[in-house]
Formats: C-alpha cells, structure tokens, sequence
C-alpha cells in the first residue's frame, strides 16, 4: 500500500471516529453547578410563604393569598406531571381569576405628595382609602409571613407576583400614614412607615430573581423618599428620632448585593435547560450532534462566574471596576473547543445569558445612594440651611453621606433644589428635591380639623 492511500485510509478512519466521537461526547457536570442543583431548598408550598401570598394577593374573596398561590403552582405542576408543557406554559398567561382591588390613583399624589395631598385633598384621599380598604388590609397582612421562598426549579414556567397592586398597596399606607402625621400622631406615622421598611429589608434579604429583587427596591425607594418627605416637614420627639435613625439605617450587605440573585438566577436557567430537555429529548438525532446537555448547562455556570464576582463587590468597588472595563458585567464566553462537539448548546447558553445584569445591580447600589440623599434632605431641613450654602452643607457630610461611588459629596443642581448623583452609565442621576419654603415645615403640630378623618388602623 502506497503512502498516499495510507494517507488516506487514516483519513477515511479518522473522520469517522471523529464524527462518531462528537455524537458521544458530553462533557461531565461541573462540581458547583451539582451542587447549586443539588442543594436542598425550603418548601416553597408552605403557608408562611410570602411570596405565595404575594403571588396570589388579588386572590377572590373566600380565598387566602397563600391558599391561591398554591393553587396556581398547582396547576402547572400537574401540568407537568401529565407531561404536558404547553398547559403549562399557558397557565403563565391564563392565571387563576382574580378580583380588581383597587380604583385609580388620585392625580394630586403625582404633584403634590402624600403629605401635602391629605392637606389639601382630603375627601378625595378619604373615598379613596374608603374604595381601597382591602387593598390596604391585604398589603398589611403581608407583613406576618416569615419566609420568603421562589420556585426555581418551575424554570420559565414560574409565575412571578405583579407589581402594580403592590405597588397601590403601599400607595394606601402611605396615605394612612400622612393622615396620622396631619393628627399630629408623628411617633405613630414613622412607626408605620418603619414596619414598611422592615417588610422590604426582609424580602432584599430573601429574593433570588431580579423581578422579585426589582420590586423591593421600587417599593422601598418609595419608602426613603416618603420617609424624606416626613422627617422634613415635622419635628420629632425623641420616639420618632430613634424609629428614624432605625428606618434610615445603612443597608446590610446582603440587602444590596445581588450575589444571591444571580446564584437564584442560575439556578432558575439551569432548571429551564433541564425542562426543555425533558420537553425535547434529543435521542439519537443530528440534535444530538449539536446540542450536549451537561456542557450547555456547565457553559451557562462558566458565563455567569464573573457576574457573581461582581455581585460580591462595594458600591465603589463596583464603580471603579465598571471604569477600568466597561463590559466587564456582560457575559464571559468565547469560542472555544467546546463549540465543535456543542454548537447548538454554547449558543443557547449565550442567548439565555445575554441579559445585561450591570443596570440591575446598579440599582442595588442606588438605593444606598438614595437612603444618604434622604438623610441629606432631612438634615438640611433641621438645620435650616439655605440654598446657596448647600454644597458647602453637602462637602461637611460627604464622609458618611457622599456618593456612594466616588465618596465625594454629593451633587447640588441650584435651579431645582435638589441634590442627586449620577448613574454609573452616565443615563441620568438619582435624587431628591428640597423645599425652601418658610411654610414647608411645621414648628408645631395643631389640632387638625375635622376633614382629615378617614379610615385609620
């Protein structure tokens, strides 16, 4: 036999077996991703799950929120276990019925506030918590549930709680708690609006999906912003300073970072490959030749290592990385070895990745920001310091109360009133507006009339 045709029956073996090989190979799962996967979780259908009653927080009367939770859940677990995805999948979009619970917002919150709106607007707030009474009770009920524990393993399959009646929930009790402060019950306003506080600390701490997290920290910038607006406009005695002090209090690691986050996110992607591989199975198919099960899922641990690295960081740690590698929070992946056995699967594991996490975790770092300004806003109205010396006021705080990025003070805009910070991706800032109106504080609390009665706890 010539050396050419050796040449060539080595060939003709060689990519046979190649052929052959790749059809074979998968790669073995990586340690950390069987021990995400394998880790035991809280029961999710447990009756003090909060976010189950949140889930089901427009539940119809006769119902409790936990007990229409469950049922939804249940609905697409059964779906599964028939095997039958596509019912499942509808479940997502055809919800359980639920009731309407609340009227639309009164307009004059958008211009006025809370505060100044029961002043000036008081039967309209009053029809409305009158409208809204099991709105409200609702939202406060959610307050008694002590564990916080979301689906992950439904994948895409998982429903998520919705934000707008939430939202005007927390809309109600702060109108309550305005009319407690337009009493002159001040120790009683900020102690409610603490108990509000706390309830989102309590689900920062807990979340493991970016909705969930996104939801806490719209409600409580609310609560900052609100809190701002109390703390600036009345005096305090001694009880309210403290439960202040409390409300105001620096943010514990674990309610900015979004370390838990992303691993509840990778967790939530894993448990979707895993689904569509039991909705799809490849078998013996060319698909199989494309796609590997255990190297697309190690793939999306692999992308998602360096945005966990970044969860872990400081709000200034967090800045100065971001200015020394703009992209750095995208994905990690490049082309590798692994595309030739599993194309189909790097590129699956890209796509389900490719969500930009930066602004996410940006917005856990605001809220730092956010709870400074409020203190900032406070002060300068205790201290009655007038516009034009408000950078300096700002310049003698900015060690404890500066921009969460820099450590600078934070900025002054002199033609709004207002202080704020930038973004770090340079879209905009985040602050509050000051008022400078001789009238804007009350130096004391008179006794209300009458037309600031309504419906209090």
């Amino acid at each position: 036999m010539t050396t050419f045709n050796k040449i060539r029956l080595l060939l003709w073996i060689f990519y046979p077996t190649l052929l052959f090989g790749l059809l074979l190979y998968d790669e073995a799962p990586l340690p950390e991703r069987v021990e995400l996967m394998t880790a035991p979780r809280p029961e999710v259908l447990s009756d003090d799950n909060l976010w189950l009653a949140m889930l089901g927080f427009a539940a119809p009367e006769g119902e409790t929120s936990v007990a229409y939770g469950k049922r939804y859940l249940g609905i697409i677990d059964e779906a599964f276990n028939r095997g039958d995805f596509q019912a499942a999948w509808n479940a997502i979009f055809n919800d359980p019925p639920t009731i309407k619970l609340q009227a639309d917002l009164p307009s004059k919150i958008y211009k006025l506030g809370f505060l100044e709106c029961v002043v000036e607007h008081p039967e309209e707030v009053s029809l409305w918590l009158r409208e809204n009474a099991e709105l409200v009770r609702r939202y406060r009920e959610l307050r008694s549930y002590s564990c916080f524990v979301e689906p992950l393993d439904f994948g895409a399959y998982m429903p998520f709680p919705g934000f707008s009646q939430l939202r005007n929930g927390q809309v109600g009790i702060f109108f309550e708690t305005a009319l407690k402060a337009d009493r002159g019950d001040i120790a009683g306003a900020f102690s409610e609006v603490e108990k509000d506080v706390e309830f989102w600390r309590f689900v920062l701490r807990n979340s493991e999906t970016f909705i969930t997290r996104l939801i806490a920290i719209a409600c409580m910038t609310r609560d900052l912003e609100f809190v701002s607006d109390l703390g600036a406009k009345y005096p305090l005695d001694t009880e309210s300073e403290v439960t202040q002090e409390k409300i105001l209090r620096s943010f514990a690691a674990e309610e900015l970072s979004f370390e838990k986050v992303i691993i509840g996110e990778i967790r939530y992607l894993l448990a979707n490959f895993e689904i569509q591989d039991k909705v799809f199975p490849k078998g013996w198919s060319w698909d199989a030749l494309l796609y590997k099960s255990d190297a697309t899922l190690n793939q999306v641990v692999r992308i998602n290592e360096n945005r966990l690295y970044l969860a872990s960081l400081s709000p200034r740690q967090f800045a100065q990385t971001l200015r020394v590698t703009p992209d750095c929070y995208e994905n990690n992946w490049r082309m590798g070895l692994s595309f030739l056995y599993n194309p189909t699967g790097e590129i699956l594991a890209v796509m389900a990745s490719s969500i930009s996490f930066s602004n996410f975790m940006e917005s856990g770092h605001e809220l730092e920001g956010i709870r400074r300004i409020a203190w900032l806003k406070i002060l300068a109205s205790r201290e009655e310091v007038p516009p034009q010396e408000m950078p300096q006021f700002l310049q003698e705080h900015a060690a404890e109360l500066g921009n969460p990025y820099t450590g600078k003070a934070m900025n002054w805009d002199a033609e709004q009133n207002r202080i704020f910070f930038p973004k770090l991706n340079g879209e905009g800032d985040r602050g509050m507006t000051l008022s400078f109106s001789s009238a804007e504080r009350v130096v004391n609390l008179p006794s209300r009339c009458a037309h600031t009665e309504g419906p209090l706890e």
